[in-house]
């Protein structure tokens, strides 16, 4: 594994620790999806966010 996929496999999991703490909301919702979207990144993938209810782009 790249140091690249080792630091965001170790950013995730202090995102998830966080949600995990300070429980679900909308900013760590946010941040949650943001380091799978770089995770995703960092293992050659490209993630596009979508709205939730539509299914369209939303970035």
């Amino acid at each position: 594994m790249s140091e690249t996929q080792v630091q965001a496999r170790e950013e995730l999991f202090a995102l998830d620790q966080k949600m995990q703490a300070e429980g679900f909301t909308a900013e760590n919702a946010a941040a949650v999806d943001d380091g799978i979207i770089r995770y995703a990144a960092a293992h050659g993938v490209a993630l596009t966010p979508v709205h939730p209810l539509t299914g369209e782009p939303s970035a």
